[in-house]
């Protein structure tokens, strides 16, 4: 209730384009749709935006044996539906008729090849592989199709120099009879309405009723409730297989790990098989940034590959990424660090390519770091819709995270600087650029400039390098490092001021997001037993009383090395309710008594915490996570004999702290704001998202 319904419609043009037993169309139709839609140098993208069509796009796809593409424009009027099938048509045949760049063509089937040949980079590789077996094996093809695309990726490589990606959009877009044009209207309160419709239907159904059938279907609840409530037997237990604790002993996981020190600069090398693609992490020192700087700083890591550069369009610079690389993305990250109770700040760019292209990568890192133009304001704009928009699809899609951040920020330093740089806090951050853009757009494009200037320099920097090529990684990153000044800025010990208070924050969604969280004094430190304890509550009272009884979609808790202990719902039609819950937890483990082999059962469960399924990429990331807070592989095979040695007794010495933690009551909502409005003596402040 509130929002406005102005230019809150959805746009959504379709196609469909192709059999999925036709791999090689099935392949090219995500070649299409990278070029036509989803990319920055994309034609049809660029002309609804240069038509104020939308605030963003979203490509789209659909699956199964039929497959199709299309577009959505997002946040636009209802009205405007035959222009957009207009500009898209026209876009479309224009490209066709001049043909497609075939560097952009080869740079989206060098993407598409990437991912084929890490699998996404999944460790469970085997898993992933069962199921794309499924999208031929489903429809009578032979399973093995999925993975024979050695010769399919040449014969589209060569395609290239004819027309045939031109003559494929022309039989199955342009000329194809089976296309949908959508528009989804956005309609004030229409949430609210639903929930009167259902209310009344029930009590109209209600009232048709006899006594007797009142009291069967009361009766019949019952019976459903007791079957909700009731405890798997010891014998149905025995039914599911398991492993036993002798099955698995505590080991420290090994990453080959040799350190150079250049200079200023420290270099992490891991010599691992990665199919000769080499990945990189650029580890940016920040202990220098202050607080102001903090949210323009998020909106650099963003920005960065968007904007326009001393030798590329912010277009081209997308096709050159992916002509020569697996692909270039920043972050801004923080770590805690156990062994000094603080944390650290890095400002990282990724990047992976193939041995033979790594000068060419670490060129295009230099040119978007270095030598981004921060000057033209139409682009700014059009990069702060778009990351509101997906922070706003954040809070309503996964809107547990976002509370989780804003609940630790009470409490927590390290917390204060995760919500400022991704919570709500950057959201208002962002809001507030596009409301007052006219009077602050210059003085921002000049602060981004300045911090870019500040931070890429290898002064303390870090790059972690997983290859198996390690004389040549070595030297493209010493070539690399010549181009970056040694320039040292004055530590600053950054404090944030912690203002605590419990939160509503109401959203169009009809749900409810439910967190509290506190912080944890660890007497005797962490323990990996935590995470049985964990994995017990998430698994039992938490699923049982929150989702298959309350109705919520998921639950869960967690301790973590910071000493920072939380619960959340997900997608929870209750909010009271689930915070009751929430406060009996130090009873219900006062009461908890498992027998030996369940609690086994849920030991073997949580060691994925300490032991997970990685690929080499992944090893050579957590060699750097391991480096930067100072943990070592011994640290995490104590914290794992401790979960293996997890007992009953155990667990209930935790009980004070939690019960401590608890009566701090931080609870954070984020949800329906009917819901909220109904718990509002729970909060201290209630806010749209938009406030």
């Amino acid at each position: 209730p509130g929002e406005s319904e102005d230019n809150k419609d959805y746009l959504i043009y379709g196609a469909l384009t192709n059999d999925k037993k036709n791999r090689k169309e099935s392949l090219t139709n995500s070649i299409i749709r990278a070029v036509l839609f989803s990319e920055e140098s994309s034609p049809v993208k660029n002309a609804l935006l240069k038509a104020g069509l939308g605030e963003d796009t979203m490509t789209l796809s659909t699956d199964g044996l039929q497959q199709g593409m299309g577009i959505c424009a997002i946040n636009t009027s209802k009205n405007r539906r035959d222009e957009f099938f207009e500009i898209i048509e026209n876009s479309i045949r224009e490209t066709v008729e001049k043909g497609f760049s075939k560097e952009e063509l080869l740079a989206s089937l060098n993407k598409i090849e990437f991912q084929l040949r890490e699998c996404d980079n999944y460790p469970t590789k085997g898993v992933i592989y069962m199921i794309q077996s499924l999208e031929s094996w489903l429809y009578d093809e032979d399973p093995k199709i999925q993975f024979k695309f050695n010769k399919l990726l040449d014969e589209l490589r060569d395609a290239i120099d004819t027309d045939y990606y031109e003559n494929f959009v022309r039989e199955k877009i342009l000329d194809n009879p089976h296309k949908v044009l959508i528009s989804l209207e956005a309609k004030e309160g229409l949430n609210t309405k639903k929930d009167q419709d259902v209310h009344n239907a029930l009590q109209e159904y209600k009232s048709s009723l006899s006594e007797e059938e009142i009291v069967k279907i009361i009766e019949e609840n019952k019976i459903l409730e007791e079957m909700q409530n009731k405890e798997d037997t010891a014998e149905e237990k025995e039914t599911i297989p398991a492993l036993s604790l002798s099955d698995i002993k505590a080991k420290a996981l090994e990453i080959p790990t040799e350190e150079i020190q250049k200079g200023k600069t420290t270099i992490l090398i891991h010599d691992l098989f990665t199919q000769r693609i080499d990945y990189f992490t650029l580890a940016f020192n920040l202990d220098f940034i202050r607080e102001e700087e903090i949210q323009p700083l998020s909106l650099l890591s963003d920005a960065i590959g968007l904007m326009d550069t001393k030798n590329y369009s912010y277009q081209r610079l997308g096709t050159e990424e992916y002509l020569y690389t697996g692909g270039i993305h920043s972050s801004l990250s923080s770590y805690f660090l156990e062994k000094e109770n603080s944390y650290t700040k890095k400002f990282s760019i990724h990047a992976k390519a193939k041995p033979e292209f790594l000068d060419k990568m670490f060129d295009l890192i230099d040119e978007t770091t270095r030598f981004t133009k921060f000057e033209d304001k139409k682009r700014l704009k059009e990069i702060l819709q778009m990351i509101r928009l997906k922070l706003e699809n954040g809070f309503v899609e996964s809107g547990h995270q976002y509370a989780l951040m804003r609940n630790r920020s009470n409490y927590s330093q390290q917390g204060a600087f995760d919500e400022k740089i991704g919570g709500l806090s950057y959201y208002d951050f962002i809001v507030d650029l596009e409301d007052h853009f006219d009077e602050k757009a210059e003085s921002l494009l000049t602060c981004l400039h300045e911090l870019s200037q500040k931070i890429f320099n290898k002064n303390k920097l870090i790059v972690n390098i997983t290859t198996e090529e390690k004389e040549n990684a070595l030297k493209a990153v010493e070539k690399y490092l010549e181009k970056l000044s040694d320039l040292e800025h004055e530590a600053y010990d950054l404090k944030f001021l912690l203002e605590p208070k419990n939160e509503g924050i109401t959203t169009s969604a009809n749900i409810n997001y439910v967190v509290q969280t506190g912080p944890l004094a660890f007497p005797n430190g962490y323990k990996g037993s935590f995470e049985v304890l964990s994995n017990i509550l998430s698994n039992t009272y938490l699923y049982s009383f929150i989702r298959a009884q309350g109705g919520a979609y998921g639950t869960g808790m967690g301790i973590s090395r910071s000493g920072r202990f939380g619960l959340y719902s997900y997608r929870d039609p209750n909010i009271a309710q689930t915070l009751d819950i929430y406060k009996n937890l130090p009873e219900i483990i006062q009461g908890l008594d498992l027998p030996q082999k369940e609690l086994e059962t849920f030991i073997i469960g949580s060691l994925n915490k300490f032991d997970p399924p990685t690929t080499n990429a992944t090893k050579g990331k957590l060699g750097l996570l391991l480096y930067i807070t100072g943990q070592t592989p011994e640290d995490t095979k104590k914290a794992m004999e401790e979960a293996i040695e997890a007992d009953i007794e155990e667990f209930k010495e935790i009980i004070p702290l939690l019960k401590e933690s608890l009566d701090q009551n931080y609870i954070t909502v984020i949800g329906n704001a009917d819901a909220i409005g109904k718990n509002k003596e729970l909060f201290d402040t209630v806010r749209t998202l938009k406030d």
